[in-house]
């Protein structure tokens, strides 16, 4: 009986390590620190990450994030998200909404009371995203959040960066790599806001009277199977686009 009753604790034990843990809705509103010793089967979102003001989560290196078609993730006005070396993937072949970076476009950059700051570095990745990390005002039509986006891949994204109008919200783009290959068509059946049809290649950078720095960074578009035409990697509505030591490969 009592070899029983271990064997079944071993297996409860067993099956509750090795389970993906499942969250509807999280809000952080603290300090957080998810790491692969806390989550090592990694986590789905079924329906919105909330980083509310005064919080910080910082998702560390293998640690694996996938979220459910339209989910979102919202980084609110003082809030923080830092992936160092962390994967964000869609959980099936629909489309997650992505990453929303929410700042009031009246307040400079650094006033972070006042802006949304998301913080990619050490081979953070994002995929199969409608827009991976959209900068988003307060209001309707604006722009705002801040972003510090280094050593990081965005794959097969409807659009990687979308930037809303605001002269004072900043990006700085650095070794960064921002592919589009044959599973972009395959792999995924995008949802949510079209913004350009499947004949054309999607943009990586999708820009409205932005500040952007993009550094040592490349922009590829891999097709081997798929003939798709269009070459907007950058696709920009004024402002202040700085690239520099940069790749684009048949884009």
């Amino acid at each position: 009986m009592k070899n029983n009753i271990i064997l079944l604790l071993s297996i409860i034990f067993t099956i509750s390590t090795s389970a993906q843990v499942v969250y509807q809705t999280y809000t952080v509103t603290g300090t957080e620190t998810w790491d692969i010793n806390t989550y090592p089967n990694g986590v789905l979102i079924e329906e919105q990450l909330n980083i509310e003001a005064g919080g910080t989560l910082t998702i560390s290196a293998n640690v694996v994030v996938k979220f459910s078609p339209l989910a979102t993730a919202y980084v609110k006005m003082g809030g923080k998200l830092f992936l160092y070396g962390a994967t964000l993937a869609a959980n099936t072949n629909y489309a997650w909404n992505g990453i929303r970076v929410i700042g009031n476009p009246n307040y400079n950059f650094n006033q972070l009371a006042y802006h949304g700051l998301i913080v990619m570095d050490n081979n953070a990745s994002i995929g199969g995203a409608n827009s991976a990390i959209e900068f988003h005002g307060t209001y309707s039509g604006t722009g705002g959040g801040t972003g510090i986006i280094k050593n990081s891949t965005f794959k097969n994204n409807n659009c990687a960066i979308v930037q809303g109008p605001s002269p004072k919200c900043r990006i700085v783009i650095d070794n960064c790599n921002f592919i589009v290959d044959d599973n972009y068509l395959s792999n995924y059946y995008w949802t949510g806001e079209v913004w350009f049809n499947y004949n054309i290649a999607p943009p990586s950078i999708f820009a409205q009277q932005a500040v952007l720095y993009i550094n040592n960074s490349t922009f590829s578009c891999l097709f081997s199977n798929n003939n798709l035409g269009g070459n907007a990697t950058i696709f920009s509505l004024g402002g202040n686009i700085q690239i520099k030591n940069s790749d684009f490969i048949d884009c």
